[in-house]
């Protein structure tokens, strides 16, 4: 491989490494921020607000891109993978992701202290797996690992969404609709713990030709699927540097996130629109049938009424 030939290897690497995790991060800050940002003075009443709870054929149809999302989830970790490693790291994607469908299904039915699953929760619940692994622990871990990671995400979407979202709504106003902190947040600080300990253990013995012709001789080990040290790192001293620099990946994106998300928050904050409890109505937006409009009137005044 000529130099031009490593040099775009390296940056495809590279990308994937600063992609995997920054992609759930930024999603995450990014939408959180301008719906704390946003929020409407200490003047507007829950009761007001009591007109974004689920509907059941808007779950419904949720689902179907849910699944839509859960089918294609493993493509979107591998993209970025080196070639060598991309079918490992859509079979522990699917093996996340299957566990997560677990932990959803099981704390979802413990948390509604009845048995019945919420919807919403299934359908976050059982996608986080798919983020859970979506950082460079993905080309380290072995299948139970992997389905260790899903279970973890899957358990810690379903708690922060019955219990976490809950808190946000009641004492901070904050309403989280599409999930940005039980399905972004939680999950993705638990790809980013399982990346600092999947390269946590590296050091000189798995230095080979990419550090230095003069690496070759005393190289003991190697990375799976026959990778290299320093073709998927930058940052390769041997000396704990890579688990250092995958350590501040996270604090640093999350400090981007939201600053750009408060930046969002502050503009949507003075952008004159619908009243809140407006805004979680299909009809404002949308061509609906006069009998669905006459179900939302009527859901309006039984909530204002309360």
């Amino acid at each position: 491989m000529g130099p031009r030939g490593r040099l775009l290897y390296h940056t495809r690497i590279r990308r994937f490494l600063w992609h995997r995790l920054h992609s759930v991060c930024i999603a995450k800050g990014s939408g959180f921020q301008p719906g704390q940002l946003s929020k409407v003075q200490n003047n507007l009443s829950m009761n007001s607000r009591c007109v974004s709870v689920y509907r059941y054929n808007a779950d419904v149809l949720c689902t179907v891109g849910v699944i839509l999302n859960w089918i294609t989830f493993p493509s979107i970790n591998a993209y970025f993978a080196p070639a060598a490693a991309q079918q490992a790291v859509v079979i522990n994607t699917y093996l996340s992701l299957f566990s997560s469908c677990v932990a959803s299904m099981l704390f979802s039915s413990l948390y509604s202290q009845q048995f019945k699953f919420d919807p919403a929760d299934i359908q976050r619940s059982c996608i986080s797996g798919g983020v859970a692994i979506s950082s460079v622990a993905s080309l380290f871990v072995q299948p139970y690992q992997a389905m260790l990671i899903g279970f973890a995400g899957g358990f810690a979407c379903s708690t922060s969404h019955n219990f976490l979202r809950k808190f946000l709504e009641k004492k901070l106003m904050i309403t989280d609709t599409v999930g940005v902190v039980s399905l972004h947040a939680i999950p993705s600080a638990i790809a980013w713990i399982a990346g600092v300990i999947s390269v946590a253990p590296l050091n000189t013995a798995y230095m080979g030709k990419w550090a230095g012709t003069q690496y070759i001789s005393q190289q003991t080990k190697t990375l799976p699927f026959g990778l290299e040290y320093g073709q998927i790192f930058q940052h390769t001293a041997g000396n704990g540097d890579t688990a250092r620099y995958q350590l501040i990946m996270y604090p640093t994106t999350v400090a981007f996130a939201l600053s750009s998300g408060a930046l969002c928050g502050f503009l949507a904050r003075n952008v004159k629109g619908p009243s809140v409890a407006r805004s979680f109505s299909d009809s404002i937006f949308w061509f609906v049938p006069e009998d669905f409009r006459k179900t939302e009137d009527l859901m309006r005044k039984e909530t204002t009424a309360v």
